[in-house]
């Protein structure tokens, strides 16, 4: 519930209970689908196994298992045990959550991807216009959830008409970059630490009133590092080999900042780390930090990379002076670019994509599912040689 400042309800907040929701999936005649998808997936409860079971992808299954009454014992001591030398259970974790991801996804046929969209359950709704002051406060009913949902509900099987442990896992959390650093606790992508996975550090723009900060690999020119205005200590990042930030790693930061003596000496820790505290998701143990919040592709390449790019193309990008660079168009062969461009919408099914606009003028109104199109289909054709 959200008040005003008489201290009175003015909106409140929806909340769906997801247990009862899940378990219905399971049951009802509609819903088959889902546990056709489940079944497909090597998800198929067994109530006679005591290894893990109850939707539990093969390959995604958290640090915990259960015997055949349901109780939880923790594995991480097993799974330290098998890690490399130096690695913690959830840095191991984390180096095989890309790949089994893959591969799970190399499994989901289209038709089932249509189920998965079909059945997407919506269990919190927040009133706007501003976001929640306490992120966290707000998630902690979820929280609860996603904790008894580890150690399982019941829930019946229609396909073979039998009670099963239902467990669900919470592995990967999405959103656009200000939602992935509120739910994290980070400072975010204008902080002097703006990165979620790595340790980069920002840096103001020269001659610039701009109090924000941007992340160029290589910071060695700058003039704040050659005047030593700023403690530097990597002027030159690898691409390739980005020093990443780790699960017990941001944690420990989290408690520094929540431990600090001062306000003044917490928020130098969060400014120099970029963790404001420690999330109430990280109590959830399938969740890994910072693997289980990716990046929002359509945010990060179609609505910035691409309209930068276009930028740079075109000599117009942050007074870098490209003028002379070979991969600099033209004014007039881009704006036969966009001419183009635009007048190919006509024959294009608007199930591709919405009317495609004259990337040479009317940039600012294409939107991610334009550019995209945009970038997959017409650029081989107009951008060739």
């Amino acid at each position: 519930m959200d008040y005003s400042a008489a201290a009175s309800p003015v909106r409140p907040m929806s909340c769906k209970p997801l247990e009862p929701n899940l378990s219905s999936e399971t049951t009802s005649g509609p819903s088959e689908p889902v546990n056709h998808l489940a079944h497909s997936l090597h998800m198929r409860p067994n109530v006679e196994s005591d290894d893990e079971d109850n939707f539990v992808g093969q390959g995604l299954s958290p640090a915990s298992n259960s015997d055949s009454s349901g109780h939880l014992s923790s594995s991480e001591d097993e799974l330290e045990d098998s890690c490399p030398t130096g690695l913690s259970a959830w840095d191991a974790l984390g180096e095989c959550f890309e790949q089994d991801v893959a591969d799970m996804a190399t499994e989901i046929s289209d038709e089932d991807l249509a189920i998965l969209h079909a059945f997407a359950l919506k269990v919190k709704s927040f009133p706007g216009p501003k976001k929640p002051k306490d992120f966290d406060s707000f998630l902690w009913p979820a929280v609860e959830e996603f904790l008894r949902l580890t150690l399982g509900t019941r829930a019946y099987d229609a396909l073979q008409h039998e009670l099963f442990l239902l467990r669900a896992h919470l592995i990967v959390i999405a959103g656009d970059i200000p939602a992935i650093s509120m739910l994290m606790r980070m400072k975010g992508h204008n902080g002097l630490s703006p990165c979620h996975m790595c340790k980069i550090k920002g840096l103001h723009v020269p001659n610039s009133r701009a109090t924000t900060h941007y992340v160029p690999l290589d910071q060695r020119r700058h003039p704040d590092v050659i005047n030593m205005l700023v403690e530097a200590t990597v002027t030159k990042y690898d691409p390739a080999d980005l020093p990443l930030h780790h699960h017990n790693e941001i944690l420990d930061m989290g408690r520094q900042v929540q431990r600090a003596l001062t306000n003044a000496e917490a928020e130098q820790l969060a400014k120099e780390y970029g963790v404001k505290g420690v999330p109430v998701l990280s109590f959830v143990r399938s969740v890994h930090l910072p693997w289980s919040f990716p990046y929002d592709f359509m945010h990060l390449i179609f609505e910035n990379l691409m309209p930068n790019l276009i930028q740079l193309w075109t000599n117009d990008f942050k007074d870098l002076g490209t003028a002379d660079n070979p991969f600099v168009i033209r004014p007039t062969i881009w704006g036969a670019v966009g001419t183009a461009t635009a007048s190919s919408s006509p024959t294009i099914p608007y199930s591709f994509c919405s009317r495609l606009q004259n990337v040479a003028t009317n940039k600012s109104q294409c939107t991610a599912d334009a550019w995209s199109f945009w970038l997959q289909y017409i650029t081989p054709v107009v951008l060739e040689n």
